[in-house]
């Protein structure tokens, strides 16, 4: 990730600025004020911070940055010193200046930060198994770094935009490689100028600037912070340990998010030791506070079928059972980002410090902050989300099944039983009354001889009407994503009367239902047939794919990331398909002739559904809706099967950067 698209799709172009004396009461471990008093005198006696610079200010100096804050490793020594030779504390910290060299981890990645804080113990997992080289680790890891710091000499625009971007890269590789991070801290200074950065699942942080000669106690307060700070007050996870595995290891897309990671285990027994032999998945994510965990709304799906043996049987076949679930506990109290992360501070009321295009310092303007929950949507929505902090805990949810996601196969009769099997498993949510709201390739699991529909965590209950004039939170994946849910809006709008229609001004709060989950559907066969080509020995499809590829993107112009703008949905508009995909192989004509009919099919569902402008709807045109596309795709199965293997290699436009925030 690029630092334009990590401010404009992580950060969403802002972050919010908070008091320095209030974020590093929320970020760090509290000083009683003798022990403050103690250390600042073993630290500084009757001598000025200034004096440590020799009684020149860096900007004064013509020393190199590396020289010119030198001073800082060996006060943070002197604290860390001073806070070990007290009894009750013991620093798991030390300050290295690291000009010239770069951390090792996992990736290729070469940031070099001015400075780091980091632990003593190092947290990295020995050796590490890369694609191209495989060596020991140095004392210095990403895994171990608890604060990055970036200095500037002068003071400037310039200078302080360059030191930002370099703090906020180095904060977003911590988190995105290390699945035991919860948080992680850096420093930008530009002469005397400091400012505090922070970052968890929930948001990033800056503090007001601060002098560090003119107002050293918040220098020496963060210091202190670290250095009598615990493992888990370091940020990070005690109830994981990184081991070095062959392969490679995934990194979380995001810093802002659920930062989800997904593993293959096997239970430990705890009196014997030993290692049982079944698999199973753990998931760890960060999840929306007031979300349902997804383990209640697996338990929803088998508590309605526990009467039927039959509909047991499907529903067994169609999702996967849960071993065990819950949050995460690493104290007494729960892992959430309010509470084991900031203390309960530095929630609402920020300001914030404003990025634009070309990353220049804007302004700092106010803005009332208040705690919501919603989702974790895609990037083409931040700019709605950005400003609003969401509380998240920390889920895990361990699944019995290991299987291969759609996205692995490469035969048309693979993608049609898996197809098939997740239109089962959705007319089984819709009896349950649920939407899924994420179906898409990744989240349709083959497991043995059964596919299984995963990924509940966005599920809900389908209400089509409310009295609440507020619209519900919206979810799904770029590519799959229903063209209603997509614009946020209703396209198949029931016409009332003149007199009738002139009592309701506003728009319908929008709601997910069950001709969502079914067009997700007809996207991914829409995604197969437009991304990829027959396998056919002596014979290339390069030209024509690219052709079909081009014709098709006019689809997807809401789902560039970073951006909302216009598009044409051809589940509104049918016509567009009779001329935007005839470029096609001859072997893809059945599927063609398919995805026609199945497109006529979703369009007369969704005319005959329709929504009033005050909500209401024809709700039983909902009726089983699953179960009649999935009717259809098994009577058209034999069409399918001659059309063979494809070319995996996704031939559909990649995901197209949009400017910066302005």
């Amino acid at each position: 990730m690029m630092i334009e698209e990590l401010v404009n799709h992580d950060i969403g172009g802002h972050i919010p600025c908070y008091d320095v004396e209030e974020l590093i009461s929320a970020v760090l471990p509290s000083v009683s004020e003798p022990l403050f008093k103690q250390l600042r005198e073993s630290v500084f006696g009757q001598r000025h911070i200034k004096a440590r610079f020799g009684d020149t200010r860096p900007s004064e100096g013509h020393t190199a940055e590396d020289v010119a804050f030198l001073p800082l490793a060996t006060l943070f020594a002197d604290v860390a010193t001073a806070v070990s030779e007290d009894d009750t504390h013991e620093s798991l910290v030390v300050m290295e200046p690291r000009p010239n060299q770069s951390s090792d981890g996992d990736t290729l990645h070469q940031t070099r930060p001015d400075a780091q804080t980091r632990v003593k113990q190092s947290r990295a997992a020995g050796i590490v198994h890369h694609p191209t080289k495989t060596e020991p680790l140095f004392n210095a890891s990403w895994y171990d770094i608890i604060m990055t710091y970036e200095y500037k000499t002068k003071k400037n625009d310039v200078y302080f935009l360059d030191n930002v971007k370099k703090v906020l890269w180095s904060m977003s590789q911590t988190m995105s490689m290390d699945p035991t991070r919860l948080s992680t801290l850096g420093l930008t200074i530009e002469d005397t100028t400091a400012r505090l950065w922070y970052c968890d699942r929930s948001s990033w942080a800056v503090s007001t600037p601060f002098d560090i000669f003119e107002a050293p106690e918040y220098l020496l307060r963060i210091f202190i912070g670290l250095s009598i700070a615990s493992i888990e007050e370091l940020g990070y996870d005690s109830s994981m340990e990184r081991i070095a595995i062959e392969g490679v290891e995934h990194n979380a897309d995001y810093v802002v998010g659920r930062g989800t990671r997904v593993w293959r285990v096997r239970e430990l027994d705890a009196n014997t030791g030993e290692l049982g032999k079944l698999d199973y998945a753990l998931k760890d994510s960060w999840v929306e506070a007031n979300r349902v965990l997804e383990g209640e709304w697996y338990q929803v799906l088998y508590d309605a079928a526990k009467d039927d043996p039959a509909r047991m049987k499907q529903t067994e076949e169609h999702f996967l059972k849960v071993r065990a679930h819950g949050v995460v506990h690493t104290t007494d109290d729960e892992e959430q980002t309010t509470l084991s992360q900031r203390r309960n501070r530095c929630i609402e009321h920020a300001d914030v410090l404003k990025l634009c295009s070309n990353l220049e310092f804007l302004a700092t303007t106010v803005l009332s902050m208040t705690i919501s929950n919603t989702p974790n949507l895609p990037p083409t929505w931040i700019p709605f989300l950005g400003r609003k902090f969401q509380n998240r805990r920390h889920y895990r949810i361990v699944l019995i099944g290991i299987g291969s996601p759609l996205d692995r196969c490469t035969q048309w009769s693979e993608v049609w039983t898996a197809i098939i099997g997740a239109c089962t498993a959705l007319s089984l949510m819709q009896r349950a009354n649920l939407v899924h709201r994420d179906v898409r390739p990744a989240n349709i699991l083959v497991v043995g001889n059964d596919v299984k529909l995963i990924d509940l965590e966005f599920a809900g209950y389908f209400n089509p009407t409310t009295d609440s004039a507020e619209c519900e939170d919206l979810t799904g994946t770029l590519y799959f994503m229903s063209g209603e849910v997509a614009a946020r809006q209703y396209q198949f709008m029931h016409s009332w009367p003149p007199h009738v229609r002139t009592r309701y001004d506003l728009p319908p709060p929008f709601r997910h239902n069950f001709l969502h989950d079914a067009e997700s559907i007809w996207w991914i066969v829409l995604f197969y047939f437009a991304g990829t080509e027959p396998v056919a020995p002596g014979i290339k499809f390069e030209a024509q794919t690219e052709a079909r590829s081009k014709q098709v993107v006019s689809w997807f112009p809401r789902r560039i990331e970073g951006r909302s703008s216009p598009y044409s949905n051809p589940v509104a508009t049918p016509s567009l398909l009779n001329s935007a995909i005839v470029i096609r192989p001859d072997a893809y004509k059945p599927v063609y002739d398919i995805i026609i009919k199945w497109l006529d099919m979703l369009t007369a569902k969704f005319e005959a559904f329709w929504v009033r402008t005050d909500g209401s709807c024809n709700e039983s045109e909902l009726n089983m809706v699953h179960g009649m596309f999935c009717k259809y795709l098994v009577s058209v199965e034999k069409l399918v099967q001659p059309v063979g293997q494809f070319d995996s290699a996704w031939r559909l436009p990649r995901k197209v950067p949009a400017p910066l925030v302005t």
